[in-house]
């Protein structure tokens, strides 16, 4: 099943919602008189969450047992499939199937913070055993604050 795409996003600011940016007021320019629109309110995780996130799968690989081949997209990879951050397989003709994992900006904050959490008890069982789970926290967490996304 395929994610709908939105057609613009929308903002709360002062009382009354507005485009988002310029495409988002281009997109909803072209709409005819008496069109539907649907609207599904959500926080997004912050970058800060997103951020943290990848340092956390970058420093997970790197600290994975000698002689593993984690790489930060793998282990990405592996704590979404883990976590059922999955939108169903793509099979493609000639192809072997592939998941078709969801993007994480489709999480909200709270959605954010719990996979962010079940990612940490996966890296620590399962992708580098024994490793020290608050200090790789905390690595994360200042190499996250130091980067401009």
């Amino acid at each position: 099943m395929a994610k709908k795409q939105p057609l613009a996003v929308l903002v709360w600011k002062g009382g009354q919602l507005v485009p988002g940016n310029g495409w988002d007021r281009q997109a909803l320019a072209g709409l005819q008189e008496g069109q539907l629109l649907e609207a599904y309110a959500y926080k997004p995780p912050s970058n800060k969450q997103e951020r943290f996130a990848h340092w956390l799968f970058r420093l997970a690989a790197e600290n994975a047992p000698e002689g593993t081949t984690w790489t930060e997209g793998s282990v990405k990879m592996a704590c979404k499939l883990h976590c059922g951050l999955v939108d169903g397989m793509i099979v493609r003709k000639g192809r072997d199937p592939e998941w078709n994992f969801m993007s994480l900006t489709e999480l909200d904050e709270k959605q954010m913070s719990d996979f962010i959490d079940k990612s940490l008890r996966y890296i620590e069982t399962t992708i580098a055993p024994g490793i020290d789970i608050e200090l790789l926290k905390a690595e994360a967490k200042e190499k996250s604050a130091k980067r401009k996304w």
